[in-house]
This record gives structure tokens, sequence and C-alpha cells, in this order.
């Protein structure tokens, strides 16, 4: 190093590994500016390729005069670049949040059952029959196929499923009222709850006023007292959201792998999440017709009530547990505040 530092100064110091043997005798030692345009080619929100940004540094070489590179070349320089850089300039602030910015590890030993819930609705990875419907142009009944919505509550601190429901078409306000009422009737109300920003977990009925309405008291000065209405407010909860897209601040994001897992693969009609995973037998079951129900699916021997009822009665090995959810709940439950089921009905059933 101290050599090629005296002979070629700093740029002597530079890593020339990633530079073919025919590029290293070719250098002239400071022209690198081929190397540099295919670098500001690579580093845009738009994220072409390697071989995309060589062919544009290329043309850019021939037109000036510069030192040109093989593409072998280019693309070791590409990849030498700090990942953090490429993160943050080529696919934005919020991956490059998620994916490098350092973060507080939760601590789940610290918490108490009920201190927090979460939910979040997720498709099952299986397609089911879900009904009939009048063909317009023929008159007769022709099968519905699709893959359902499941909508989840879940206690933080035991990983405990306290209520759900599936059901085919998208998620609303509604079906969270639902189930969050059928988990407060069981176990009691929660200290405080943990959503993403979707709209059904913020809408007025939950916060007692809308976004926009938020958005202006929270602009006055002094700041206006936030509505003491909304379901909230009325048992006392507190509520916060999560950072959008961020799935590793929720912790019911990481169950729905486990779901995935678990669950929706045992199924003949298993789709995957996307075009990769999509199992080839998949076209073969549908054409065969050997496609659950809705109702299979959720229920019966085989459904998602028997898992979950598995689910929360097998040991986890996370942060905190050795034990199974059920037991985790029971042990971390210090106080469980129960709301009579007059009050839930008028606060959460749809009229």
């Amino acid at each position: 190093k101290w050599k090629a530092w005296r002979a070629r100064g700093i740029e002597g110091l530079i890593d020339g590994r990633w530079m073919s043997k025919r590029d290293r005798e070719s250098d002239d030692g400071n022209d690198k500016r081929m190397l540099l345009r295919a670098a500001e080619f690579y580093l845009d929100g738009s994220a072409p390729s390697k071989a995309e940004c060589f062919r544009a540094a290329e043309q850019d070489a021939i037109k000036n005069g510069w030192a040109r590179y093989r593409q072998r070349t280019v693309s070791g320089f590409l990849a030498k670049l700090p990942a953090a850089e490429k993160t943050f300039k080529r696919h934005g602030r919020e991956r490059f949040d998620n994916k490098h910015e350092p973060y507080i590890q939760r601590s789940y030993a610290s918490l108490k059952s009920n201190e927090i819930w979460q939910s979040d609705h997720c498709h099952l990875d299986i397609i089911c029959r879900i009904g009939e419907k009048l063909d317009p142009r023929t008159g007769t009944l022709i099968t519905q196929y699709s893959r359902p919505w499941l909508t989840t509550w879940l206690d933080v601190r035991s990983r405990k499923i306290l209520a759900f429901r599936i059901r085919a078409t998208d998620p609303d306000s509604g079906v969270i009222l639902e189930v969050f009422r059928r988990a407060c009737l069981a176990h009691g109300v929660p200290e405080s709850v943990y959503t993403d920003n979707g709209k059904e977990y913020d809408a007025r009925d939950w916060t007692g006023e809308s976004k926009a309405e938020r958005r202006q008291r929270r602009q006055e000065k002094p700041r206006s007292e936030a509505p003491f209405t909304g379901i909230y407010a009325m048992l006392g909860v507190r509520h916060r959201h999560a950072n959008p897209y961020g799935a590793r601040s929720k912790l019911i994001e990481r169950w729905h792998r486990t779901l995935k897992e678990g669950f929706c693969r045992g199924w003949e009609t298993y789709t995957g999440g996307n075009t990769v995973e999509k199992p080839e037998r998949l076209a073969e079951m549908l054409a065969k017709d050997r496609v659950p129900t809705m109702d299979e699916v959720a229920g019966g021997d085989t459904g998602f009530d028997k898992w979950v009822e598995l689910y929360n009665t097998t040991v986890h090995t996370g942060d905190a547990m050795n034990c199974t959810p059920d037991e985790a709940y029971a042990a971390n439950l210090e106080k469980k505040r129960m709301a009579s089921p007059q009050l839930l009905d008028q606060l959460l059933l749809r009229r």
C-alpha cells in the first residue's frame, strides 16, 4: 500500500480487486469517470439495473473520450457501493429506515397480558369456494372463488390469538368492531391497542374525530383537547399507530408468516404469497374442483379455529416465552378490566 500511495497517491489506496486484470493494466490511475457516471445512473430512484447503467455510462465514455471499462468491472464497482446509500437513493427513505436505521429491540418480559393488543387484516393464501352467482348471459349459476380475508386481535405479551373473523368481503371498520367486541367479552378490555394507519382503524367510531378534524385541531394554538368520544376514549384505551409499512414494528405482521407456513400451506389450493411461490398443482386442483368452502377453511376438523386452538396451546420459544400462549397469558395477567356486555353492545355493534 505504501508503494501504491507513493506511485499514485490516494487513488492507489482504492481497493481494485473488483477490476479485471485487463482493466487494471489499461487504467491510467485517475480516469474513473465512466465508473462514477455508472454510479450516478445506478443511484437513482428509478432503480435501474447494472446492465442499463453500464450501457449508459459506456455511451458517455465514448462520447467524451474517457477510459472505458468492461461490464463485469462496472458491475463489481456498483456492487461495492455502500449498501445503505444504495437503499436510500434507489428505494427511498422508508426502506432505508426499515433496513438500515438502528432500532430498539422490544423486551416482552416487561409487558403484562392485556397491556397491548394488536390487530390487522391479511389475505389467507388459500382459494375457497365462497358461493354462487347468476351468469346474466346464460342464466345459470356459476361458482365463485376467492381468497378470504382474516381479521385478528392478538395479545402482544403472550402472542395469544384473542379473537378472529374470516370472511370473503374486504375488511372494514365493522368487522374490526365485531372481532374487538368478541375479544373484550372473553378477555377483558386492553390498556392500549397498536394498529396500522388504515382508515378502518382510524375511523370516527374509534377516535371520535376524523383525520381531517384531528389535523385541524393539532394546528390550533393553543391546541385543543381531543374529544372524549369514540370507542378508545369511552373504554379508556390508549391508541398508537405503527410506522407505515414497518413490519418490524408490528408483532402481528410476523405472526402472519407463522399463519402462512403453519396453516395455509397445508391446503391443496394454497396459492403462495406471490407468483414465484405459486404451486404447480394449484391449476390441477382448480380444474378438478377440489376447492374447499369458506366453512371448511374457517371451521371443521382442519379449519382455522382448530388451528388457532393448537397454536395457543403449543410451546413457543420466542422472547420471554418457553411456554404456550395460553400459559403466558394466564401467568402475566395482573388485572382484567371488564366491561358490561350492554356497554360493549352499545359501543361496538353497528346499528
